[in-house]
């Protein structure tokens, strides 16, 4: 059982170093990290997350 947690802890950090590897530089060039769809998609679920507060 400790074996699979350390493994999905493991899996879960090279996730991490993997997003701040392709997300961070990208912010700092000024790109966005997700697409058009992608912000539209984030704001329509913002929208519906206040709506059904």
């Amino acid at each position: 059982m400790v074996s699979v947690v350390l493994g999905m802890l493991f899996c879960l950090g090279l996730a991490l170093a993997v997003m701040a590897l392709v997300a961070v530089p990208a912010r700092r060039a000024g790109r966005d990290v997700l697409s058009e769809r992608g912000e539209e998609v984030v704001g329509s679920l913002r929208d519906r997350q206040l709506l059904s507060r």
